[in-house]
């Protein structure tokens, strides 16, 4: 048996939902939790934690609006809009390198004190073809008030490897993965 809806039905119901995903993403963020819907981290469910930011814990962070990556991420549609000053979607990652560390990358991977970083390659095209910009291949010391953002999860993660070191003030949480 197959169910048929009116044409007022179907767009009532298209609105319902609509309104149900804008409703839970604005009670989840009042209840310290954000949800992840991109394929860079484990899609889910993650709560604020308010731990401290070290080498390797979770972030949710705003790239800030002068980086030249966040004008092309909103074009080419690799972010949501979001609550973030860019008017996109906070990126969850986790922290890599920290101030004082050493980041160097390397047409295969991006290595941090001299450790390589799995599925860390730098591609040269997007998922359409697309050239996409990457941060220069180079040797960086980390400088105080700023952190390297590097996903290890996906190989296409869009992190430090194309936007280079984020301010610490970008960051507005440490995050836990709980579903």
């Amino acid at each position: 048996m197959r169910l048929r809806l009116s044409n007022r039905a179907y767009w009532c119901l298209v609105l319902g939902l609509l309104l149900f995903a804008i409703s839970a993403f604005a009670i989840s963020a009042a209840f310290g939790v954000l949800v992840n819907t991109t394929s860079s981290m484990p899609i889910g469910v993650y709560r604020i934690t308010g731990s401290p930011v070290t080498r390797g814990t979770l972030v949710s962070a705003c790239l800030p609006t002068d980086n030249k990556m966040t004008g092309l991420m909103r074009s080419r549609g690799y972010e949501h809009d979001g609550t973030c000053p860019s008017g996109l979607a906070p990126l969850i990652k986790p922290v890599a390198a920290i101030a004082g560390d050493v980041v160097e990358l390397t047409a295969n991977s991006v290595l941090v004190n001299g450790h390589a970083l799995p599925s860390s390659r730098t591609a040269r095209l997007d998922g359409s073809g697309r050239l996409l910009p990457s941060w220069p291949r180079g040797t960086y010391r980390v400088p105080a008030g700023s952190v390297w953002l590097v996903s290890t999860y996906s190989p296409n993660s869009l992190d430090s490897r194309y936007f280079g070191p984020v301010p610490t003030t970008s960051i507005e949480h440490a995050v836990t993965r709980i579903f």
